[in-house]
């Protein structure tokens, strides 16, 4: 802690007079924010110089301190509101000092932890927390349960149900939370639940390239895709001095020539999906070159002078007909002979 002393102060005699610090000294670099939801419990002093408890911590308030949320030019602070705090640890005043108070505040939260302990008969989990978004300050573990209309995530993106959620659950376990917190009884129902993997998830992809280098491929629209859900738009897929290069026959191929032939056909990727979102290619293989398409052979046009030689079929047939009666020699009936009886 740092002290200031006017020495003009002291008296000859060894006296010292009160020092006073007035309301607009500034904290100093031993300074720490805190931002929390909670209920006021109790309210001393008058405006602007009021103190407040809200659980167990007692916050003061200064001139510069911003009250939101009541609507009214002049709010006030009563027992029994729920506000959302966000204070300086002031070490040159030993307390908690609130720059900003919103009356009225929801108590949307949002934490990171690991699980202690799951209790699937209760649909329950104990979360030791590593960040915290909207709790009170000084809880290291956080009881929580699952809303009635909860969306539920792998940490690539896809989805997961409750009773998958719950099998998966062990001990250790990374999770993102957000949703309601109870600040009255600590207990916190999640609306949305993101399930992280301990390392980089093993993935697929298979999609178009539209550009990029040798350190890293933009990927257009996915059209197959496994271990995770990416992006419609596409993304970027980033390669190693270690990646693995081949042609659609599984031939090595050297960077430069891949990532040309990549902006062609396409890529087919394994890789690894980081927790930060980030997609690291493994191997990759260049889609086979499409077949070309044959084009369709021109009709000949009809040759004029072939036309006016050929005679019309239906006069032909008219002439043949005509000539087959012509040529045609005429029968004559046979006559029986007639003769007289001896």
């Amino acid at each position: 802690m740092i002290l200031s002393v006017d020495l003009t102060k002291l008296s000859a005699t060894g006296e010292q007079s009160p020092i006073a610090f007035s309301a607009t000294d500034t904290p100093k670099a031993d300074t720490l924010t805190r931002e929390w939801t909670g209920i006021v419990r109790g309210v001393q002093g008058e405006a602007p110089q009021q103190k407040i408890l809200i659980g167990s911590e007692l916050v003061a308030l200064s001139p510069t301190t911003v009250l939101l949320g009541d609507g009214s030019p002049a709010p006030k602070l009563t027992e029994g509101q729920k506000v959302r705090v966000r204070a300086t640890l002031d070490s040159t005043r030993r307390g908690l000092v609130a720059t900003q108070v919103n009356l009225g505040a929801g108590t949307d939260a949002s934490v990171h932890g690991k699980v202690v302990s799951v209790d699937p008969g209760a649909q329950t989990l104990t979360l030791t927390l590593d960040e915290v978004t909207g709790a009170m300050p000084g809880q290291s573990t956080l009881l929580i349960s699952l809303a009635e209309k909860v969306a539920i995530y792998k940490q690539g993106g896809l989805s997961l149900s409750a009773d998958d959620l719950w099998r998966n659950l062990v001990s250790g376990a990374s999770l993102q939370l957000e949703g309601a917190y109870e600040p009255v009884s600590g207990a916190f129902a999640a609306t949305r639940v993101v399930l992280e993997s301990a390392g980089p998830s093993l993935v697929t992809l298979t999609a178009p390239v539209s550009g990029g280098d040798n350190n890293a491929l933009q990927l257009g629209a996915p059209t197959a895709w496994s271990g995770f859900l990416p992006s419609s738009k596409g993304g970027s897929l980033a390669l190693r001095d270690n990646t693995q290069l081949f042609d659609e026959a599984g031939t090595a191929i050297k960077a430069d020539a891949f990532v040309g032939l990549a902006k062609e056909r396409g890529v087919k990727a394994i890789g690894m999906l980081g927790r930060d979102g980030k997609l690291t290619a493994s191997r990759l293989e260049l889609l086979p070159k499409p077949a070309a398409t044959p084009e369709p052979k021109p009709t000949p046009a009809p040759d004029p002078a072939k036309s006016e030689a050929t005679p019309d079929k239906t006069e032909k047939s008219e002439k043949t007909e005509k000539t087959d009666k012509t040529d045609k020699p005429t029968e004559k009936p046979i006559e029986k002979p007639t003769g007289g009886g001896a």
